[in-house]
């Protein structure tokens, strides 16, 4: 834990949208406004409850586009992404089955692959922003907008292990390799 800060789970009634609302919260990374109300269902983490942000005086979002530009103005800075899911495998999974760890990765790759496919670049699954600008994304972000492997992701998990670092969420830095299961480091 970082000094100073609380961590609170929210319960399954509770969502951001209604305590960003009520003034329970200051602020919250996101909630899915939709038709769909999914509070008190424990199988949904971003439940919403129906609080409508557009004619609120209470609510606004800090960046209008959804934070577009700032995203698209730091990739082309850094040439980093902003990744958000990494599969961890037991190391006793590893040392019995060490062929595991690049198998996962192939799955994955090809997963991805099989999307795209099927669904197409255009589709707003695809895209980082609500709306219809694949073609502006692949622009600035490419025409693979999510990466997989070290290759393509290792800067921008150096980058997020300083900045951990700086923030003081790490001790000590970490490299890749001791980080990644040596079977994936080539990926």
């Amino acid at each position: 834990m970082v000094e100073g800060v609380e961590h609170h789970w929210l319960t399954v009634d509770q969502t951001m949208d209604v305590m960003l609302d009520r003034g329970e919260i200051d602020a919250c990374t996101a909630f899915r406004e939709g038709d769909t109300v999914t509070a008190g269902d424990p199988t949904v983490i971003d439940r919403y409850s129906g609080t409508r942000m557009e004619g609120n005086p209470r609510i606004r979002k800090l960046f209008p586009d959804n934070g577009k530009a700032i995203t698209y103005a730091s990739y082309q800075k850094t040439g980093c992404y902003y990744c958000n899911h990494h599969v961890i495998i037991r190391n006793r999974i590893l040392r019995d089955h060490p062929w595991v760890a690049l198998e996962l990765f192939k799955a994955l790759q090809r997963s991805k692959e099989v999307a795209y496919e099927r669904a197409g670049q255009a589709q707003s699954a695809y895209l980082y922003f609500p709306g219809d600008d694949d073609q502006e994304q692949a622009a600035v972000l490419g025409e693979a907008p999510y990466p997989l492997g070290l290759h393509k992701m290792g800067k921008t998990i150096e980058r997020a292990i300083q900045g951990s670092l700086e923030q003081g969420l790490l001790r000590r830095p970490i490299k890749l390799e001791d980080l990644y299961f040596r079977t994936t480091l080539d990926t």
